[in-house]
Order: structure tokens, then C-alpha cells, then sequence
């Protein structure tokens, strides 16, 4: 279970599960997880550097975001992203998005067990300072957009 984040770093708090990598079921060129995005929710904008995605959108529908390219998507959606490119998803629909990820590469289940609680266990929510030293950790694996200052 992913640990509630800071309001100021992300708004997504949704359960997510490790289908298959190295830990769970001993892949070790790829990563599968199953995630689903409450209405009203944003995936934050991020990359990843060195691994090709596909999102597969199984239920629900929202609005994507590719390097500054939007596209609504619904049910049977598949969005690829080359390394590098930039990808926000917001559930701007009337139910959760239901959504398989693919990864190319390991990495970013290194990051999402570090976010994470094992289901059942108390998620207590992280600071500021936590989510930003794990995401200090894993650059080789996702970059988050800065949080935009507000004017002062």
C-alpha cells in the first residue's frame, strides 16, 4: 500500500500492486504492476530515464499528458513512453481508472516498495523530507517535476 504523500509533493495515494520483477516472480529485465487511480487523482508528472512504459487502462478515464501533448483516454487505451518522455494522468472521470504498467527495465519497484507498506500494515504518511531523500535515491529510475513555488 502506498504510503499517503505530502499534499505539496503529490495528491495520489492509491493502492497499487507488484505483479511481477525480480522479488515476485523472478523477472529481471522487466516490471509489471497494476494500479488503480481514485477520481479526482493525478499521477504526478515524472519520467523515467533509462526505461520504456506502457500503460494499459483497463476501466475508467481521465486525461494524459505526454511531454506537454493531452489525450483523453478510457478503457483499452495503451500509452507508450520512449525513456525520458514526461507523462502526468489525471482521473478526471466518474470512476477509478483501473491501469497495468509495463516497464522495460527494473528500477521503479525498487522506488514503489520504498513508498510503500506491505498490504495490512499500518501506511503512515511520509514527510516531506522522507519522499524527497527516496526520490534522491532513485534518479536513475524517475524523475519527478519540481512543485512549483508559489508566488510570493
Amino acid at each position: 500500500m502506498r504510503r499517503p504523500p505530502p499534499s505539496a509533493l503529490s495528491t495520489l495515494a492509491a493502492p497499487f500492486l507488484i505483479k511481477v520483477d525480480e522479488r515476485n516472480g523472478g523477472a529481471k529485465d522487466f516490471v509489471i504492476f497494476t494500479e488503480d487511480v481514485p477520481v479526482g487523482q493525478t499521477i504526478s508528472p515524472h519520467r523515467h530515464p533509462h526505461s520504456e512504459e506502457i500503460l494499459f487502462i483497463h476501466a475508467g478515464t481521465g486525461t494524459a499528458w505526454l511531454d506537454g501533448k493531452e489525450a483523453k483516454v478510457g478503457p483499452g487505451t495503451i500509452i507508450f513512453m520512449p525513456p525520458n518522455t514526461g507523462v502526468r494522468l489525471t482521473n478526471d472521470g466518474k470512476e477509478p481508472i483501473s491501469l497495468m504498467a509495463v516497464f522495460s527495465r527494473p528500477g521503479f519497484d525498487k522506488y514503489q516498495r520504498d513508498i510503500s507498506v506491505p498490504a495490512g500494515e499500518p501506511a503512515k504518511p511520509l514527510t516531506v523530507e522522507e519522499l524527497a531523500a527516496i526520490r534522491a535515491r532513485h534518479t536513475d529510475s524517475v524523475l519527478y517535476d519540481p512543485v512549483p513555488s508559489k508566488p510570493r
